[in-house]
Order: structure tokens, then sequence, then C-alpha cells
């Protein structure tokens, strides 16, 4: 895009989706936040965080950043949300009926997930859809930044993720685990981390920092962040 303006209406708020394919927008937008002095006028939404370093400006002051993530429980209307963590830690008196979820129920709740769409489908349905993100990924979405990258070795990197989920395994297991079959290319320690970034570009990936109580202690009971999929429904189409 030669004028990145001319996208831009004259009904604010405006949305602009998947802004980061055309990176100088946001340099367009923050001229517009100047010259009206006005805030709210628009909202930037995208899939994948772009290399800035082409950005004029950062955005500070004018741009707040915004993770969203997939649905809650409650949002879905499964949890009622009468209990939350910071009302256990207030010790509130907690007393009503509750009902038990069977295993079945919480495997259900699992591959759904939390995307708006998969709402009103079955489990296999849902399944599917997981698959079809993953495939879009692998195949498309990995090369968000104009890089050619490996197919192949990226699945196997999720691959070994998702059978590595909500765990502290190191960049040398998971290296191990997506070589062990004899066929499978090698991969160096710099594609492993360039692979690994661009999974957390793409908000395939999250870490969980490890537990912090801020004691006066310097020692902490562990310090190595877990690596979580962003998406529940991700690892399941995996494991088969």
């Amino acid at each position: 895009m030669t004028d990145p303006t001319l996208i831009f209406k004259d009904s604010l708020p405006q949305l602009i989706d998947e802004w980061q394919d055309v990176p100088c927008i946001w340099d367009a937008v923050r001229y517009r936040i100047d010259d009206a002095g006005k805030k709210g006028m628009y909202v930037l939404t995208g899939s994948a965080t772009p290399n800035r370093k082409g950005f004029v400006h950062s955005g500070t002051g004018r741009i707040k950043e915004l993770r969203m993530m997939t649905m809650t429980l409650f949002e879905r209307g499964i949890s009622d949300g009468r209990v939350s963590l910071r009302g256990l830690f207030g010790r509130p008196e907690i007393s009503f009926a509750t009902q038990e979820a069977e295993l079945k129920d919480l495997v259900d709740y699992t591959v759904h997930g939390g995307w708006p769409g998969v709402m009103d489908m079955n489990a296999d349905a849902s399944l599917e859809v997981a698959r079809g993100y993953i495939e879009t990924l692998v195949n498309n979405d990995i090369s968000f930044d104009g890089v050619n990258r490996d197919p192949t070795k990226m699945f196997r990197l999720i691959r070994s993720l998702a059978r590595n989920e909500s765990t502290t395994a190191s960049k040398k297991a998971l290296k191990k685990d997506m070589t062990e079959n004899p066929d499978d290319a090698q991969i160096s320690d710099n594609t492993l981390n360039e692979y690994l970034s661009v999974l957390e570009s793409l908000h395939f990936t999250d870490f969980q920092p490890a537990f912090n109580p801020n004691m006066r202690s310097s020692v902490r009971v562990g310090k190595t962040p877990k690596r979580h999929l962003a998406t529940p429904p991700s690892p399941p189409p995996l494991w088969g």
C-alpha cells in the first residue's frame, strides 16, 4: 500500500483488522491520533505480532496494546462466575450447591475451547476446526513475515509442544523429541529458536511465569516458566 491513509474512514471509531499485513498503518494511525487529539478513534486487531524495526514511533502514550484470549468458561455460560480467585483470597463466605461435572463434560469443554465460532458445534466438529487452524498455521501463517519456513519441521515442533503441554520442557528436550524417528530431518538450534519465536509472534504459544510470591527470600519455588499452547483445542489433534 503506497498510501495507508486510503484505509481511513470518516465514521469513527474504526476497526482495522490484520493491520500487521501493512505495518505502515501503525504510524499512519499514530499521526491521525496526534492531529485529532482524541482517544478511542481506532481499534487495530491482528493475529500476529509484526517486526517493529520499521516503525517510526512505538505508539507509547497513544496506542494501548491488549492481548485477547479465547473465551473462558464463564463467558461461554458454563460457569456462573460466583467463585473467583480474588474472592477466595478475600475469604468470603461461600455457601451454595454445586453440580459436579462428569469426566466427559471436562473433555468436551477442553476440545471445544473458547472460539466463538464453535460454541454450537459438537466435539467432533470443533476438533475439525482445531485441525484446520493448525493446518493453516503450518502451511501459511508461519511465513507471515515473508520468510519461507519448512512446514514439516514446524509441524513436528508444535506436535512436540503438544506432547509437552504445560511443562517446563527445555529446548534440548523438544529437539530430541522432534528427531526420535530416524527418518526425521535434523533441526539446528538456530532454526528451533527461530521457529519458537514465530509461534510466539503468532500467539500460538504462551509462557506461564514461575510462581513468585514476592517474599523477601531470593529463593523461588520454581524458576523455569511453563510453555502452553494458547488455545486448549490445539493439543488433542496433534496427539493422534
